[in-house]
């Protein structure tokens, strides 16, 4: 990859070097193709809370191995189910079993 423009004051040998610097992945933060199916994610994520009180996005996220917006997905559409309730807003949000 290389950076057509660099957008700050610095010097010059420094500009040429982040141009010239190639960008490498770093593979533990990548998630797999071989993801889970979303009703396993689902799964995994109400048997968590059968032994924990509650669930944050960051903990649904390291439990199924995926991404954010995907663990944000799988807690909406429990809540849709009326299998977990949402307690609290934004990055505080906490989800909780919903009892019958």
């Amino acid at each position: 990859m290389k950076v057509k423009t660099v957008k700050f004051r610095c010097a010059r040998s420094l500009k040429q070097a982040i141009q010239l610097s190639p960008v490498i992945r770093d593979e533990d933060k990548v998630y797999k193709e071989n993801r889970l199916p979303s009703g396993e994610r689902k799964n995994r994520i109400v048997k968590y809370l059968k032994k924990h009180v509650s669930i944050t996005t960051k903990e649904t996220k390291l439990l199924n191995e995926c991404t954010k917006e995907t663990a944000l997905k799988d807690l909406k559409e429990l809540m849709e189910e009326n299998k977990i309730l949402s307690v609290g807003n934004g990055r505080s949000s906490l989800y909780i079993r919903a009892y019958e």
